[in-house]
């Protein structure tokens, strides 16, 4: 008796459990007599799991394609969170060693030349936004490891009536709670271990 045996050779898993499918459709259409009953029963189950198992397959892949980019997402947040973390720290201590390692920080030796006092921000700019009250500043930093102090004053500007927005460290800060219609004025400064920059050039703007 000749033996027959069905091809599975590069059959993925669908096409594997497909061809189950397709096979149990078959034998389920013979005579009731024509059927091996215990082997029918056997790839019924088989078939049953393997559908079962493969479908757990597909939903742990998207758990894990979703927790991958997840994960990415919070190592990216972290490695932000730290850097302003590790900059808050160095600024509090100044750049001493023995502060830095005090506080949890790895010192490692420096490769390019020390940046030094950083120069005075650029390129301050200042514009309303669409909501009451609200202004963008932006500005160009000259080194890149640094807090930003922001200053205003109400229109015009006076040397000695500056008065402390907030501290940030992006190259960017939006102002709130300001008067609609008014106009302000704006400045920046750096700071990092080694001192406090310039301030910046003036940049004005009239609230909505």
């Amino acid at each position: 008796m000749q033996h027959h045996k069905l091809d599975f050779r590069n059959k993925n898993h669908t096409e594997q459990i497909a061809m189950f499918g397709k096979l149990l459709n078959a034998l389920d259409a013979l005579p009731v007599g024509q059927r091996d009953h215990e082997f029918l029963e056997e790839l019924r189950g088989v078939d049953a799991a393997a559908r079962a198992s493969h479908a757990k397959v597909i939903s742990l892949r998207a758990d894990l394609k979703s927790e991958i980019s997840n994960r990415k997402a919070l190592l990216k947040a972290g490695r932000t969170a730290a850097n302003h973390a590790g900059t808050g720290a160095l600024l509090k201590t100044r750049g001493q060693p023995e502060d830095v390692l005090a506080v949890g920080l790895a010192l490692a030796a420096p490769n390019t030349v020390p940046v030094g006092v950083p120069a005075a921000p650029t390129n301050l700019r200042a514009g309303p936004t669409a909501s009451e009250g609200e202004a963008m500043l932006r500005w160009r930093r000259t080194v890149r490891r640094c807090s930003f102090e922001v200053q205003w004053h109400a229109d015009p500007p006076d040397a000695d009536l500056w008065h402390h927005e907030d501290t940030c460290f992006q190259q960017k800060y939006l102002v709130k709670g300001r008067v609609s219609g008014a106009k302000y004025w704006f400045r920046v400064r750096a700071s990092n271990a080694h001192g406090e920059s310039g301030w910046s050039n003036l940049a004005s703007v009239r609230v909505k």
